[in-house]
């Protein structure tokens, strides 16, 4: 296993952050277009929130999405569990 750390900068609504990560370079750029993405169609449906705020509706957005997805999978998970008995 590699223990090194890959060290990236990426950018989130114009402004540069260093990223240090166990993922590859590639990987984490990735990462950091689609949130910055996610961000900046925030940023566009009100111009008056700061970055601050972008980020915490962003973030808030995206644990709506995961815990959305989590009670799927596992309502998923119960159907396939029926399914098998």
């Amino acid at each position: 296993m590699d223990d090194r750390q890959t060290k990236v900068t990426v950018e989130f609504l114009g402004e540069q952050y260093p990223i240090k990560g166990d993922a590859e370079a590639e990987r984490i750029t990735r990462v950091a277009v689609w949130l910055n993405d996610r961000m900046k169609k925030i940023a566009q449906s009100n111009s008056r929130l700061s970055s601050r705020q972008i980020a915490i509706m962003t973030a808030m957005n995206l644990a709506d999405d995961y815990l959305k997805l989590e009670a799927d999978y596992r309502a998923l998970m119960e159907m396939v569990k029926q399914q098998a008995r």
